[in-house]
């Protein structure tokens, strides 16, 4: 049997921050939904924004956000975003 050469090529790029947060949010077993709302207050929207891009009510998005706040152990939506964007960080 003869030997073939395999040839791999791998390239290496920092991950986009929206990457990071899906991933670890994926890691806190957080809903489709509530995803999509982290890539909300990612991006700076307000709770009415956030109601109205996802066609809910503001206490709908605010029941959401306390669920969000209690499975990562954050309190707010900055400390949140942190949360989600360090927590597996490796420097």
């Amino acid at each position: 049997m003869q030997s073939q050469d395999q040839h791999f090529a791998v390239t290496c790029q920092k991950t986009a921050p929206q990457e990071i947060l899906h991933n670890t949010a994926s890691l806190y077993r957080l809903s489709d939904r509530e995803k999509q709302l982290v890539n909300y207050i990612f991006l700076g929207n307000t709770t009415k924004e956030i109601a109205a891009a996802l066609y809910i009510s503001p206490h709908t998005v605010q029941d959401h956000l306390k669920s969000i706040f209690t499975k990562t152990n954050s309190t707010t939506r900055g400390e949140l975003v942190w949360v989600l964007l360090n927590k597996y960080s490796f420097s």
